[in-house]
């Protein structure tokens, strides 16, 4: 494959980045690929352990983890498959989707580190609708995204950004 020159001086933003993707070899990841790369807690930990160093060479990150040689090298390579990791330099970093993907873990795993507030707030159903934000909004309150979730959880998950077009959650 040739090396193909860009001269940015003479093209739009638009012509550049189009340019530039058909020089990217594209495949397809789908939900499947990143679920099921993320689909053990040894996966999730070496996807938080790269997230969390700046970058970290394979050998450093693989004595973070208490798995065979072999369990590390093919969790690595089905993140690297989704495209949720990438090496660079002997280095692994995660890819932006990886950053999304390690966001979205990190607010399942406190959503279900606090699983018995969620309980409380499931029960309170037939108390008054005043009765119950003050009620969830002592629960949620050292929660991240406070004024999120006391959102979702006083007016239910059918909301927009909860809710696909067919109305399903």
């Amino acid at each position: 494959m040739g090396t193909e020159v860009l001269y940015v001086s003479d093209m739009d933003t638009a012509s550049i980045l189009t340019r530039i993707l058909k020089l990217i070899p594209m495949q397809a990841i789908t939900n499947s690929h990143v679920l099921k790369a993320i689909s053990d807690n040894a996966s999730l930990e070496i996807l938080k352990a790269i997230a969390t160093a700046s970058k970290i060479d394979s050998n450093s990150l693989r004595k973070i983890q208490k798995i065979t040689r072999k369990q590390y090298y093919s969790r690595l390579s089905a993140l690297t498959a989704a495209e949720l990791v990438k090496r660079k330099n002997g280095k692994y970093f995660l890819t932006s989707l990886g950053k999304i993907v390690y966001r979205v873990v990190a607010r399942i795993e406190e959503s279900v580190n606090n699983q018995w507030k969620l309980q409380v707030v499931d029960s309170i159903s037939d108390i008054p609708k005043e009765e119950q934000e003050k009620i969830i909004r002592s629960l949620v309150g050292e929660m991240t995204g406070t004024r999120e979730k006391i959102q979702v959880l006083t007016h239910g998950i059918q909301t927009s950004e909860y809710t696909s077009e067919s109305g399903n959650v």
